[in-house]
């Protein structure tokens, strides 16, 4: 089967801790972050979120040669994953 590829911007499989805030809160939660774009990003946290929700998140590569990524998402889509982990899926609004 073949697969064209319609977005925008690919994906890329990042596989990276993250932290987020709920807008407005100032508790600091985590997750995972499995790919990312552009426009748009896919974590798992054990915290399940609400679509529609507002995050600020933060991708900390721990690397020297690259700068930790720091956005406003909005959540679009929540998947329930194995146990009780979520799959989050969201439209990066900004980036900070």
């Amino acid at each position: 089967m073949n697969y064209i590829e319609k977005r925008a911007y690919p994906r890329v499989v990042i596989n990276s801790d993250l932290t987020y805030t709920l807008d407005g809160s100032s508790n600091l939660f985590s997750g995972m972050c499995n790919n990312l774009s552009h426009s748009g990003i896919h974590f798992s946290t054990q915290n399940e979120l609400s679509a529609g929700s507002s995050l600020e998140i933060t991708i900390d590569p721990r690397s020297d040669k690259i700068r930790p990524l720091k956005a406003v998402v909005e959540v679009i889509r929540v998947d329930v994953e194995a146990g009780r982990t979520f799959g989050i899926a969201g439209k990066i609004v900004n980036y900070k």
